[in-house]
């Protein structure tokens, strides 16, 4: 599977020794600013806060095949965990199915293939230090599903439902499925398999097991996601925020099918998406009210993910397409009445038949943009990292191919914003035995790149909060 070429890293917070500058083949810095429209000429590097710390102290976390290890930044490592071991099985007959992260929690599927054996599937969760919350091999008649909330609780969809509680205990659900993660003792299941049609769906208190049915029904294979303490979901005329005591609705129009395109950290601020029409919404949770956003550029879904965002503040990002070809990332504070520039344009990279498109990470006060053609999973090509304070630092990654089910994958930004992280291809592909790929952390306190890692096969990328 494409899969296997990738190596998992998680980065939490903390840098690597081996300062130097910017490759040579990286883009100059610029003078863009989020929130500032772009300039022609250069300003000095104002000075970072002194409680900005960078990309110092922080730690990474790898999955290398199946096996999960902890890598500090004097270079030494720990074996945290390895998939399949428990039953004998090497490398080559696990596949890492899922992996998900939550706060200082890990969660990972892995499938272990062992003809004529039937399909068992290893379920695991522990913290960063490698203290295993919960483990369990079993027969699976599909790929589960699992849903990891931060306080280390895993809520699972499989041949059978069951939850994981904070505590390692399990609460095991029959029939009765997760769709989201679990939270204040309830998880919203459906009562069936989610996909099947006419699959009803309900709130299942986890300590009495007693089943209460939304009262607003879902779209047809709805999409469901918890966010502020609600689960938000579309219905036939516009969107549902549910609790367990409670449903309220907002009303957009008829057959509007409408999902959660992406959160601020607070989850105060929802971004909301119509996949009709790629209508934008901003979703304040608190308040239950849906405003609509005038676009400012091309806003889609390729293989399931938006090229639109939010930023911590609640301001939108989305990209534009320039009368020259180029991609600007852009923003807009006041729902899309005014936009401003974010970052320098960014020249397209090679057309693999889906086009290509700016992700933004915002984060902080910082964007990462990452440049992204998409054909047959997406090929990152460069990355911008945009600062209130300095010039924008840029890096050439070269069309590094990554699979679209772990998009953006190879590279991330901090969750504070003080370090990014990217993979650059130096020599060959991911599809060559022989290739060479530089793991840089990208620093804007002290406006440099630190190569902290070579390797011949290419990481997902993770920033973390750290244990």
């Amino acid at each position: 599977m494409l899969r296997r070429w990738f190596t998992v890293f998680m980065l939490t917070t903390g840098c690597a020794a081996g300062e130097h500058a910017l490759p040579a083949d990286s883009t100059p810095a610029s003078t863009s600013e989020p929130g500032h429209e772009t300039g022609s000429h250069v300003n000095p590097v104002r000075a970072t806060p002194p409680t900005d710390p960078g990309c110092q102290g922080q730690f990474l976390v790898s999955l290398e095949g199946p096996t999960l290890t902890r890598l500090e930044a004097d270079g030494s490592t720990r074996a945290l965990f390895t998939l399949g071991q428990a039953v004998g099985l090497g490398d080559n007959d696990v596949v890492v199915n899922q992996w998900e992260m939550r706060g200082s929690f890990v969660a990972l599927v892995g499938f272990l293939y062992a003809p004529p054996a039937p399909h068992r599937y290893e379920y695991v969760v522990l913290d960063l230090d490698g203290n295993v919350r919960f483990h369990r091999i079993q027969e699976e008649p599909y790929n589960p599903q699992v849903y990891l909330a931060s306080d280390g609780s895993l809520a699972v969809t499989g041949g059978q439902g069951f939850v994981v509680r904070a505590d390692g205990g399990v609460t095991e659900l029959g029939v009765f499925r997760p769709v989201v993660a679990a939270q204040g003792g309830y998880v919203l299941v459906a009562n069936g398999e989610p996909w099947r049609q006419g699959a009803g769906y309900g709130w299942m208190h986890l300590d009495t097991l007693t089943f209460s049915p939304l009262t607003t029904s879902p779209f047809e294979y709805a999409n469901f996601a918890r966010v502020g303490g609600r689960v938000v979901y579309p219905v036939s005329h516009g969107l549902a925020l549910a609790t367990p005591s409670s449903t309220e609705v907002i009303t957009v129009g008829p057959e509007t099918y409408l999902a959660v395109a992406a959160t601020t950290p607070d989850e105060r601020f929802a971004l909301v998406a119509s996949t009709n029409d790629g209508r934008l919404f901003r979703l304040d949770v608190n308040a239950a009210r849906l405003d609509a956003v005038s676009s400012g550029g091309a806003v889609g879904q390729i293989w399931g993910h938006w090229n639109a965002t939010l930023a911590p503040d609640g301001a939108v990002l989305t990209m534009a397409k320039l009368e020259d070809g180029r991609l600007q990332q852009r923003r807009t504070a006041d729902l899309g009445t005014t936009w401003v520039d974010v970052g320098e344009p960014m020249t397209p990279g090679p057309d693999f038949g889906l086009g290509s498109h700016l992700v933004a990470l915002a984060r902080g006060e910082r964007v990462l943009i990452l440049n992204l053609s998409t054909g047959y999973g997406d090929f990152l090509d460069e990355v911008q990292l945009v600062s209130p304070s300095a010039p924008s630092q840029r890096v050439t990654v070269g069309g590094l191919y990554i699979n679209a089910d772990i998009h953006p994958g190879a590279a991330d930004l901090s969750p504070d914003g003080t370090c990014a992280a990217t993979w650059v291809q130096r020599e060959g592909t991911v599809f060559e035995e022989d290739a060479l790929f530089e793991l840089h952390l990208v620093d804007p306190t002290s406006g440099t790149s630190r190569v902290v890692q070579t390797s011949s096969r290419v990481s997902q990328l993770r920033f973390g909060m750290g244990s």
